[in-house]
C-alpha cells in the first residue's frame, strides 16, 4: 500500500512539474490581466515589473532577502517558478526567456561541481491604499491612472526578490537577472 501511495505521489509531482512552465503563458489569464491594466501608463512603472500584473507561481513575500529559513528554501521547481513569476510581471518586453535560462542548467552540473543560483530583481506593486487615496480608479474590472489636481501621483511601492542558495536533488542552478 505504501508503494502505491508513493507511486501516486510521484506521478502527481511529475505531472505538476511538467505542466508548471505552461501556466504563465495561458492566453486567457494574460488577456484578462492585459485588459485589467490596459489603462495604466506603463512607462511610469519603476523597473518595468509590476507584481499586480504577474501570474504568481511563487509567493514573492517570502523571498525578501532578509532571512533564509525553511519556508523560503529554493529547489529547482521553486527557482523556475520565481523566474516565471518575475517574467510574467513585465509590463513591456519580457526580460528573459525562462526556457533559455533553465535549459543549459543540467549540463553545467556534474560530479564535484556545484552551481549557486541567484534570483535578484526589483519590482513594483500598487500601494494598498491607492484606491482609497484616489491614486487609481477601478471601474468595470479595469484599473485606471488617476490624477490629483491634474498631477500624476505615484501609486507604486518598490520591493525586491532575493534568493540564495538554490539546491536541487540532481543539479544546482546559476542564473542572475537584473
Amino acid at each position: 500500500m505504501k508503494n502505491i501511495i508513493f507511486l501516486l505521489c510521484c506521478i502527481f509531482y511529475m505531472s505538476a512539474l511538467g505542466q508548471s512552465h505552461f501556466v504563465e503563458d495561458t492566453p486567457e489569464v494574460r488577456n484578462w490581466l492585459d485588459n485589467m491594466f490596459q489603462h495604466l501608463d506603463k512607462s511610469k512603472i519603476p523597473h518595468g515589473l509590476l507584481r499586480d500584473y504577474a501570474f504568481e507561481l511563487a509567493d514573492l513575500d517570502i523571498y525578501n532577502g532578509k532571512e533564509l529559513n525553511d519556508s523560503n528554501y529554493v529547489d529547482r521547481v521553486a527557482f523556475e517558478n520565481l523566474l516565471r513569476t518575475v517574467r510574467s510581471s513585465s509590463v513591456g518586453a519580457k526580460p528573459f526567456n525562462a526556457e533559455e535560462v533553465l535549459a543549459p542548467q543540467p549540463s553545467l552540473s556534474g560530479r564535484g561541481k556545484g552551481i549557486i543560483g541567484v534570483v535578484l530583481y526589483q519590482y513594483s506593486y500598487i500601494r494598498e491604499d491607492a484606491l482609497s487615496s484616489h491614486l487609481i480608479r477601478y471601474e468595470n474590472e479595469q484599473v485606471f491612472d488617476n490624477e490629483v489636481n491634474g498631477v500624476w501621483q505615484n501609486r507604486y511601492l518598490l520591493c525586491f526578490i532575493a534568493t540564495l542558495p538554490v539546491r536541487c536533488l540532481s543539479t544546482m542552478l546559476m542564473t542572475m537577472g537584473t
